[in-house]
């Protein structure tokens, strides 16, 4: 028995398989992405691409993963890389420390992945990456807010154009729209309403809105996102 016998009995050996030579290309490595890099490396995944430019802050303790006292200040991306390993030796990671934009989704996405693993939070960096895979016929999964949500029992999954109630997601769907596209990738969505409390300004003459997110609800996420990708392999 190996560290992976129990997911090789669960899925079959012919499904193992496949996760080990698949490549995911995971674009996010916080809260949402921590959750599904986690998933797929113990259930049995060897190749990642991890793309997080952003370090470890104390404030993301309380919901990502990757965020330890002893990770405070360490770039996401080599966090990420040194716990695959831990988890299987055998495991082949990239890494790249850059945010995602224009001008980088092109050449990001020459890694030659079997599935992209979308787990960026904000609209624009996210619909360059889209779009640009999208015109590529790439396999998508992609998750949408997960922040300011509190009951995950409202998490759910989709095909992009059929999610709702989820602003993130409606400004995803309305920019295809402009370009008369209606892409086919799976989402993980809520449907539930913000609530006009989950966010507070910092104060100060930088003030900035500061907003809340917790692990159960990016927890359930990142995990349902990783189960898409495994489907997408399958």
């Amino acid at each position: 028995m190996d560290r992976f016998s129990r997911t090789e009995v669960l899925y079959g050996a012919e499904f193992l398989e496949r996760l080990r030579n698949a490549k995911f290309l995971v674009c996010g490595a916080g809260a949402v992405g921590g959750f599904a890099i986690e998933a797929l490396a113990r259930t049995g995944a060897q190749n990642f691409v991890i793309v997080d430019g952003d370090s470890f802050d104390i404030t993301n303790i309380n919901r990502q993963l990757g965020a330890l006292s002893s990770t405070v200040g360490q770039k996401k991306a080599e966090v990420w890389k040194r716990r695959i390993l831990e988890i299987n030796p055998l495991a082949k990671v990239e890494t790249a420390d850059f945010f995602i934009d224009e001008s980088t989704a092109p050449r990001l996405l020459d890694c030659g992945c079997d599935v992209l693993l979308d787990a960026i939070d904000t609209v624009k960096p996210k619909f360059e990456l889209l779009k640009e895979a999208v015109s590529r016929g790439m396999k998508i999964v992609s998750s949408m807010g997960a922040a300011r949500r509190k009951n995950p029992e409202m998490v759910k999954c989709a095909k992009l154009m059929k999610t709702s109630v989820c602003p993130i997601a409606s400004s995803i769907r309305k920019s295809f729209r402009k370009m008369n596209l209606k892409p086919g990738f799976m989402c993980v969505y809520s449907d539930e309403a913000i609530g006009a409390s989950t966010h507070v300004s910092s104060g100060g003459a930088d003030s900035r809105k500061i907003v809340g997110s917790g692990a159960v609800v990016t927890g359930v996420f990142g995990l349902m996102l990783a189960n898409l990708a495994m489907k997408e392999i399958l």
